[in-house]
């Protein structure tokens, strides 16, 4: 009978701590949740630039890689971090000259060049991120950010 309540009692706290961990995610201003974006993208960028892909794991919502990286790609970390940093490439008269996905090894830099907030809590703020390639080629790469329990993530397309 003890062990019941004490399991309930758990419960009910986990949830209470969600849902204040939400409510906290929820009431920032859009000028902190762009901050905290541009944070979290600079650390994402320079994880990313050291090479340390199993690191690159943690900016991203554990649903995401279970579905997309553990389970669609059956473990390869290094083409999910790649594929989601993927994007078209453009020349200087703007004209597409198609979809790339970059080699870890053939990125020269990468900077935030923008971000964008979402006004409604279900839906995507996004991370706009210039990756510059060692040929030359430069696209920008627009990274998906939800908030997965009270905190934000990094989450792609599946499949």
């Amino acid at each position: 009978m003890l062990s019941q309540i004490l399991i309930t009692l758990k419960r009910i706290i986990a949830i209470v701590l969600t849902l204040a961990a939400m409510a906290s995610a929820q009431a920032q201003t859009p000028a902190q949740v762009e901050k905290n974006i541009r944070k979290m993208t600079n650390e994402f960028i320079s994880v990313i630039m050291t090479g340390k892909m199993e690191k690159a794991l943690h900016f991203f919502s554990p649903a995401y890689i279970k579905e997309q990286n553990y389970n669609f790609l059956e473990g390869r970390t290094e083409q999910f971090v790649m594929e989601f940093l993927g994007g078209f490439v453009v020349n200087e008269e703007g004209e597409e000259q198609g979809f790339v996905t970059p080699d870890k090894n053939n990125i020269a830099s990468m900077r935030i060049k923008d971000v964008t907030v979402s006004d409604a809590p279900e839906a995507f703020s996004y991370a706009y991120v210039e990756i510059v390639l060692k040929d030359g080629r430069k696209y920008v790469a627009e990274l998906p950010i939800e908030v997965y329990e009270g905190k934000l993530k990094y989450h792609g397309a599946v499949g």
